[in-house]
C-alpha cells in the first residue's frame, strides 16, 4: 500500500483540526476509526500534533498531521518533515492580523522543504472570505502560487484541497 504524509501547517487558530476532523468523512469508512462527533468541535488550538488517517481506497493511505500554530512548537519541524510528500498551509481571511505569520511560514516551506505545497484560505462562510486577489496582494504572493479557499466544514472542499495537492505531488514525481 502507498502511503503519503502530509502536513497542515499555519498559525494558531487558521482551521488545521477542523480541517482534519472534517478530512474524516473522505475515503472508505476503517474498522476502529473514529467517528467524528459535533460536540468534537474543539473551542480551543492544539496542544500537541493533530494526527490523521485516511484510507482513500485498498492502494492509497494518506497521513495528515496537524503542524501546531504557536511558536513554542517549532522544534517540531524536524521531526514532522521527514519523509513527507507535501505541505497544506492554512491561514483564516478573517484574521488579518495574522498575515505576516502566514507569510513566514510560506517563505520556511518554499525555502526550505523539499516537498510541493499548496495555500488554502480557510473559512467556514467562503462567501465572507476576501476576494482571492485581495488575499494574494496581501500575502505578496505570485500569480502562480497554488492558492484556494477551503470551506473547513465542507467534506467536498476540504477533499478538493486534498486533491489539489495530490496533483502537485503527482506532477513532482512525473518530472
Amino acid at each position: 500500500m502507498k502511503t503519503l504524509k502530509i502536513v497542515l501547517v499555519g498559525p494558531y487558530l487558521a482551521g488545521k483540526s477542523r480541517f482534519m476532523a472534517t478530512a474524516r468523512g473522505i475515503g472508505i469508512p476503517q474498522q476502529g476509526a473514529n467517528v467524528p462527533q459535533d460536540n468534537d468541535a474543539k473551542q480551543i488550538g492544539s496542544v500537541a500534533t493533530d494526527v490523521e488517517r485516511i484510507l482513500l481506497d485498498e492502494e492509497m493511505m494518506i497521513y495528515l498531521f496537524g503542524m501546531p500554530g504557536q511558536q513554542r512548537f517549532d522544534f517540531m519541524w524536524d521531526v514532522l518533515e521527514e519523509k513527507i510528500h507535501g505541505f497544506i498551509i492554512l491561514f483564516d481571511p478573517q484574521r488579518p492580523e495574522t498575515f505576516i505569520e502566514t507569510r513566514k511560514i510560506i517563505d520556511m516551506v518554499s525555502q526550505k522543504r523539499n516537498a510541493p505545497y499548496i495555500l488554502a484560505a480557510t473559512s467556514a462562510e467562503p462567501q465572507q472570505a476576501w476576494a482571492e486577489e485581495a488575499m494574494r496582494r496581501s500575502l505578496s504572493l505570485a500569480s502562480q502560487f497554488k492558492f484556494s479557499v477551503c470551506d473547513i466544514n465542507d467534506v467536498a472542499s476540504v477533499k478538493k484541497t486534498l486533491l489539489d495537492l495530490l496533483y502537485e505531488i503527482l506532477s513532482k514525481f512525473e518530472s
